[in-house]
């Protein structure tokens, strides 16, 4: 299934647990409880790398994984602080990169063509029917189902990196992680380069 299915599976009550255990053979957005009441978002954040249109984007994916009885929310698990930590990579693809803040900036521009105001500016359920139609749109439909990945991400990574607080999302997954855990000294991009000391290393005792 493709994101703008959505549609035609809104009347079926998937629960979050569901989705991310579907998520290898469903696809991404289709099984996410779009129109689910959220709580209020938490006090508004520093500008981030997004720049204006971070505490849009925080609002958002806060939107994608809100707080409810079934399991955390992407405030809890930091999800955006990750995006931040992502997109600050210099190694991370920078097509992506740029998709997620072009995106960003359509959707606030589609917030002003759809209801006549900033994202900002808008109620609760106004910003979760945005987004719902955001869904229907091609860059939409890219932009969400990238903010997606990042939450399954931020889900599953090393707390190390600044999201899942505590294990979080491991607890709630039932997830258990890869060993040896990242480490201060071992933890991307760290890693990266003691492995090219490694090679140069290497490449030297050849020449011995």
């Amino acid at each position: 299934m493709r994101p703008n299915d959505i549609k035609k599976t809104a009347a079926i009550p998937y629960t979050r647990r569901r989705f991310l255990k579907g998520i290898g053979v469903m696809g991404t957005l289709v099984a996410m409880p779009w129109l689910m009441s959220c709580q209020a978002n938490e006090a508004p954040i520093k500008i981030g790398i997004l720049g204006e249109h971070s505490q849009m984007t925080k609002e958002v994916l806060q939107i994608l994984l809100p707080k409810d009885n079934n399991g955390p929310s992407s405030n809890q698990i930091q999800t955006y602080h990750y995006l931040n930590w992502l997109l600050s990579d210099p190694l991370y693809d920078a097509d992506i990169k740029k998709n997620i803040q072009k995106g960003m900036e359509h959707l606030a521009s589609f917030s002003k063509e759809t209801f006549g105001q900033a994202f900002e500016k808008l109620s609760q359920k106004q910003k979760e029917d945005l987004i719902a139609q955001a869904n229907t749109q091609t860059w939409g439909e890219r932009l969400l189902s990238r903010l997606v990945s990042v939450i399954i991400d931020s889900l599953v990574i090393a707390p190390i990196y600044g999201s899942n607080p505590n294990q979080m999302g491991w607890k709630w997954l039932h997830h258990t992680p890869g060993y040896p855990q990242a480490t201060p000294q071992n933890q991307y991009p760290a890693l990266l380069e003691r492995k090219k000391e490694l090679v140069i290393i290497s490449q030297l005792s050849d020449l011995s």
